[in-house]
């Protein structure tokens, strides 16, 4: 494929990554799409979207392409992904295994095998750091400049979505958590059909 074609291709793959994350709401979702769109503009075997827990002090996901579906959760500073959290500078790794800010636990656990890395931060709009993005193993050679740039460009774009997302996340389970203090609260005062009608609902 030349050079012009390269360019056109990922210029597609990124109005169609625009338009995907654009009209998804909800957060597990949106992360599952921004992992996959990731994954294959950039050619690359994993995707993993981690967030910043700033009360935990962590980093933790859902979303780690090629894994069973459970939470990952990492201290910030611990690892490369833990590294571009706490500093927000990006890391692109050519040989994992020689560099120390990777950790190899995930990959004894899983058996699989980590050769190149790269990670950038997603940052807010204040400029916090809201967690990274961490894509694994090039198909082909090692993550270039232009593949830092790229998933720099990438990031931008998905942060005031996910942002978007955490915040109705937490909307709903607010709106959630004060139906059902309501509902108690009714149960308490009439113990037989209110109540209970509230807790079905």
């Amino acid at each position: 494929m030349g050079r012009r074609q390269e360019l056109e291709k990922r210029q597609t793959l990124l109005s169609r990554f625009g338009r995907l994350i654009a009209v998804e709401s909800r957060l597990d979702a949106l992360l599952t799409i921004i992992a996959e769109e990731v994954r294959n503009i950039l050619d690359a075997d994993r995707c993993s979207v981690f967030l910043v827990d700033a009360y935990k002090g962590e980093l933790w996901t859902k979303v780690a392409l090629g894994m069973e579906e459970k939470i990952l959760r990492m201290p910030l500073g611990q690892g490369v992904a833990g590294f571009v959290a706490k500093t927000g500078s990006a890391a692109n790794i050519r040989e994992a295994y020689r560099d120390t800010r990777f950790t190899q636990e995930l990959d004894r656990i899983t058996g699989y095998q980590t050769r190149t890395v790269l990670a950038v931060p997603l940052k807010g709009r204040d400029s916090q750091v809201l967690g990274v993005f961490e894509v694994l193993n090039k198909s082909r050679g090692s993550f270039t400049e232009e593949d830092e740039g790229l998933l720099r460009i990438l990031a931008t774009m998905a942060a005031s979505f996910i942002e978007n997302a955490s915040l109705y996340d937490d909307l709903r389970r607010s709106h959630l958590e004060t139906i059902y203090r309501m509902a108690l609260v009714a149960e308490f005062r009439d113990q037989k059909d209110t109540g209970k009608h509230l807790r079905r609902m």
